[in-house]
């Protein structure tokens, strides 16, 4: 019986890993780790996130506010900032699923300049 076990955790290990190798965790692709958004004092700030799995398909990505700014929203990969202040910075942190379960949190750096002339 400890035999059949131990080949059972075996076998378990040997094909999670074979899962997570075929679809690794999901990659953002429109976002390095910083921001800088250039908006007006009190303006609100719209940032839409796209993330794809392993195999190249972001259908079934989920995205999760972790840590954020005051005033910061998520829904779906649609990231609101109601009341961006000027010169406000702070740590923005979704967690990105794919349909495996397999998931990372994907951080950055965020920061709103009320500049004018386009951030010149």
């Amino acid at each position: 019986m400890a035999a059949e076990t131990l080949d059972s955790k075996t076998r378990f290990k040997r094909l999670r890993a074979e899962i997570q190798a075929t679809s690794g965790p999901p990659v953002v692709t429109n976002s390095g780790d910083q921001l800088q958004v250039i908006a007006g004092v009190g303006t609100a700030v719209t940032l839409t996130l796209t993330a794809e799995d392993a195999s190249g398909s972001n259908t079934g990505i989920t995205y999760e506010l972790v840590e954020a700014p005051s005033g910061v929203t998520i829904s779906g990969a649609e990231i609101s900032w109601s009341d961006a202040v000027y010169a406000a910075t702070g740590t923005l942190s979704v967690k990105v699923s794919d349909t495996n379960s397999i998931s990372i949190v994907h951080t950055v750096q965020v920061g709103i300049c009320d500049c004018q002339n386009s951030g010149e």
